[in-house]
């Protein structure tokens, strides 16, 4: 997908009518992730009609092309050139997708917001076209609200220290909402979907698929360090199908030529943690073969062809 859908989004937003919340949110292990949204009100109000003037024009400028490449599904990878988008749905985000949804929608209006401690903060409006209104939401994960050391300003010909905490608003997104889609802009958008804990019992579920797979010499082995470093993240790809490809010996044997797997009595070698990485590459769909030479490579993420 190319840059046009992010700037389409952007080019759509006019004066429609743009509400603020700051986010405050928590992950337990008996409910997952929990948010808390206070609404506040920005005076006079058309700054914040101004303050989405000017978040349009930056992301309708160049700075998409100078910054990424293109938008991609969602899948794991850190390529800081991409645009990741997952649908709304998606099991990986429904659940918190949902609950953020309800506490944005049902924002709080007493709470003190700097006694808060907000890490997020959230612009939204409903983008209305051809009579039909689609939600949108743009969020900054990070804390909005500061104290200013060494800041003064002027009063009666001397200028005096900010005494209290201020509010910054930013224009740069982390995520965009809409249209039955999440766009991450960068990977700190994963905090408020607690992706982190998500991928990693995925991972611990597929990595005990592998291991009672009978394909390899270490099964033990590879179960403890699959779990370890990147390869959590790299579980988000599984490919199970694969798998249960590799039930043919003839197949493990082919695999592990052509991406340089040892292999011993027709099971998978996995006694380093090298070994385990290159295993769980293949079968998180990040290994692929060139074109010209057909030598293994490792890749970030693979689409289909065309």
């Amino acid at each position: 997908m190319d840059l046009n859908i992010i700037k389409d989004i952007f080019q759509k937003m006019g004066n429609f009518d743009w509400e603020i919340a700051l986010i405050k949110f928590r992950e337990t292990k008996k409910n997952g992730i929990e948010f808390f949204c206070r609404k506040i009100v920005l005076d006079p109000y058309d700054k914040l009609s101004g303050l989405v003037k000017d978040i349009s024009e930056l992301y309708t400028s160049d700075l998409l092309e100078n910054k990424y490449q293109q938008v991609k599904p969602y899948e794991g990878s850190c390529d800081a050139q991409v645009i990741y988008r997952l649908p709304c749905s998606d099991k990986l985000i429904k659940d918190a997708f949902e609950k953020l949804v309800e506490s944005i929608s049902h924002s709080d209006v007493e709470e003190d917001p700097f006694k808060l401690k907000a890490q997020a903060c959230v612009i939204y409006a409903d983008l209305v076209e051809e009579g039909v209104a689609k939600p949108i939401k743009m969020i900054s994960v990070k804390n909005p609200t500061t104290i200013l050391k060494h800041k003064f300003f002027a009063d009666k010909g001397s200028f005096k220290e900010l005494p209290e905490k201020v509010l910054t608003l930013r224009t740069s997104i982390d995520l965009v909402i809409y249209d039955g889609y999440v766009y991450f802009f960068d990977m700190s958008g994963e905090k408020l979907f607690a992706l982190e804990r998500t991928y990693t019992i995925k991972c611990r579920k597929d990595a005990k698929l592998i291991r009672d797979s009978c394909i390899l010499s270490n099964p033990d082995f590879f179960y403890e360090y699959a779990q370890k470093g990147h390869n959590p993240r790299r579980f988000l790809s599984f490919n199970e199908g694969s798998l249960e490809s590799l039930a043919s010996k003839k197949i493990r044997r082919r695999l592990a030529k052509k991406f340089g797997l040892r292999i011993k009595d027709d099971l998978f070698v996995t006694d380093t943690s090298e070994e385990v990485t290159q295993l769980v590459k293949v079968l998180c769909n990040k290994g692929a073969l060139d074109p010209f030479g057909e030598d293994a490579m490792e890749v970030t993420g693979m689409e289909k062809w065309g």
